[in-house]
């Protein structure tokens, strides 16, 4: 879902570069996160497309939605699955990483184009 609006193109950019809040440290610590649903580039994705948090890190993403469209936002393999309406304020998502390993982020209703990584050390 592309968007010709320049101005909103370089919203999305400006947001999702000043949006990882990442304070990640020690196993057991606590990670916080912006994540946004942006078009940037004439594609729609997850920005940032990959997070890496350790084991057991008490997570705490907000999912921002700058398109013009709703969209989906799923981590496959810890049963979090929300919407995001642009008009909507943005949305914390809490969760212990109580699992190793790599997790898909997605759009659960435009899963061809919008993928990103969740890595847990």
């Amino acid at each position: 879902m592309a968007t010709d609006n320049p101005t909103r193109l370089r919203r999305a950019a400006a947001v999702a570069g000043i949006s990882l809040l990442a304070l990640v440290g020690c196993a057991g610590e606590s990670v916080d996160s912006t994540i946004t649903i942006a078009t940037v580039d004439g594609k729609p994705g997850f920005r940032p497309d990959e997070i890496t948090v350790h084991k057991n890190d008490e997570v705490d993403l907000t999912v921002t939605n700058v398109t013009d469209k709703t969209h989906g936002f799923r981590i496959e393999g810890y049963g979090i699955t929300r919407l995001s309406d642009p008009t909507a304020p943005p949305e914390r998502v809490k969760f212990s990483a109580s699992r190793g390993g790599t997790f898909r982020i997605m759009c659960q209703l435009h899963e061809k184009h919008q993928t990103g990584t969740l890595i847990v050390l």
